[in-house]
């Protein structure tokens, strides 16, 4: 956020931070869902044995 470069001016925007800060709310949402399904297989898999 706080990057400089001669001539060049970053704009602070809350828009895209406010969407970047929802799509890792969603990645880590479907990274636990994915979790709990594999985690789910392998418990009824190991109670097949």
């Amino acid at each position: 956020m706080d990057i400089k470069y001669d001539g060049v001016k970053f704009i602070y925007d809350d828009y895209a931070c406010e969407r970047f800060k929802r799509d890792l709310i969603d990645s880590l949402t479907n990274l636990q869902k994915n979790y709990a399904i594999k985690e789910s297989l392998i418990n009824c898999l190991s109670e097949l044995y």
